[in-house]
Order: structure tokens, then C-alpha cells, then sequence
């Protein structure tokens, strides 16, 4: 489709070029970034979703929420209660789902495919304990039976850019802030029976950790708390390869 595409208005030619969308999307499998792949094998994935136009940033979102009293990531409905859960990169967190440095929640087996293609949104409800350069990272994964579990996207923001990067902003040490987030665009399908897991840190392999080793971070969680918007594609219809053609 690329190479139709740059015959198309490069060269002038009378080609189809396909869909205005193509996404490519993973396969069945949970593959770790570092593992190394044949490139032919099927754990890449080969299916592709297409579409006449990028899709809508508000259409068809499906919301998850973390659920700090249960360390749960709430598929389709809020919390009922509010809770927080703390984590440090020096010291040990204080809930049994708050590992330290990161904090994490993972919902329930999904129980249908899911594909999702499009720019997530999200909210960050987050205390610091320190007023220094913090990077704050949500990274999404997908997780398999045997736990193996893949990144699907990453979240992330500095929260003294909080209001905008030509608008600094302190942070109050102990003040809950209400952060937006900035997200990767997504394409991927989560096959039925794995498992949604939020975490919470401040890296990535895209982001550097910055700050105090004793500095501790806050994320509050609630039925008007913090919480992601995903880009869900109803009913999607996925082929083995990008129809240039009708058929």
C-alpha cells in the first residue's frame, strides 16, 4: 500500500492505493520488547485494520479505572470508594499491588477480542512529596495466561508542565494535582482471556527517571479519580492483508 501510494502521487500512475487507515496489529501472543523474533513468525501478528478515515478522538471510548482498595484496573465501570496508593524508588510501597517504584493494577480476563486503534486519553490524580523534575509514566500492557505481557501504550507527563510546556508550574509538595497525561496512538487487538495491567512509574524505555530516591508519589483512585479512555473498535473486521482492491 505504501509503495502504491507513492505511485500514486509521485509518479502520477493510475493505482489503487487502499484504505486511507491501515493497521497493522500484534498477534495472539504476549512477546516481550526484548526478545528476538523470526520475523516471519506469527507471534508479530499479520492481520490488519483498516479504515476510510482516522477515527474520531472522542468515538467509541471504553473507560478503565484503577481501583487502589483492591490493587484492581476496572473495565467499563468506576470504583465505588476512593483510595490512593503510594510508591518510592528508595523504600519498600505500603500495598501488597504497590511493588516499589511502580504501582500496578490488572483487571479481570477480557471476555471477548478487543481491538483498539486511535490516541487514548487519560487522567492523572497524583501527589508528590518532593517539588523536583518528576517524570510520571502509565504504561498499559496485555497479559496472557502464563503472564507473559506486551506494552500497548504509554502516558506520560511532567506535572510542572502540568498546564502547558511554555507554562511552568511548582508542585506543591503533599497537593493533589489533576495531570493530563500526553499518550502514544495506539493500533493493537487483546486476544479474549487476557488481562489489562496499568502501571504506574516514572520510566519507561522511553522516559528517564528523574528526582530523589526518597521522593514518594501518590496516585488517587475513585469514581471521579484517575482514570484512561481507550479507543475501542466495535465489531472490528480485520483482514490478512490491506485490500488495495474491491473484490
Amino acid at each position: 500500500a505504501l509503495h502504491a501510494w507513492f505511485d500514486f502521487h509521485l509518479k502520477g500512475m493510475d493505482v489503487e492505493t487502499g484504505p486511507a487507515v491501515e493497521a497493522f496489529l500484534n498477534g495472539d501472543e504476549a512477546v516481550a520488547l526484548n526478545k528476538v523474533l523470526d520475523p516471519e513468525s506469527e507471534e508479530w501478528g499479520r492481520e490488519v485494520y483498516v479504515a476510510d478515515a482516522w477515527r474520531h478522538p472522542g468515538a467509541d471510548r471504553v473507560g478503565i479505572w484503577p481501583d487502589a482498595t483492591t490493587g484492581e484496573l476496572l473495565v467499563g465501570e468506576r470504583p465505588t470508594e476512593s483510595g490512593s496508593a503510594s510508591f518510592s524508588n528508595g523504600a519498600n510501597a505500603l500495598l501488597a499491588h504497590a511493588a516499589n517504584g511502580k504501582v500496578t493494577f490488572t483487571s479481570d480476563p477480557l471476555t471477548e477480542d478487543t481491538v483498539f486503534v486511535g490516541l487514548p486519553r487519560m487522567a492523572l490524580d497524583v501527589s508528590l512529596t518532593t517539588g523536583q523534575i518528576t517524570h510520571l509514566v502509565a504504561t498499559l500492557y496485555r497479559v496472557d495466561a502464563e503472564g507473559d505481557r506486551q506494552p500497548m501504550n504509554y502516558c506520560a507527563i511532567q506535572p510542572q508542565l502540568r498546564f502547558g510546556v511554555h507554562d511552568v508550574a511548582p508542585v506543591v509538595p503533599g497537593e493533589r494535582m489533576r495531570t493530563y497525561p500526553t499518550c502514544f496512538t495506539m493500533a493493537h487487538q487483546v486476544p479474549a482471556g487476557q488481562s489489562l495491567v496499568l502501571e504506574i512509574s516514572t520510566r519507561s524505555p522511553h522516559h528517564a527517571s528523574f528526582g530523589g530516591t526518597d521522593g514518594r508519589i501518590t496516585v488517587f483512585t475513585g469514581p471521579h479519580a484517575t482514570r484512561s479512555l481507550l479507543p475501542e473498535v466495535p465489531d472490528a473486521i480485520l483482514h490478512d492483508d490491506v485490500p488495495l482492491r474491491a473484490s
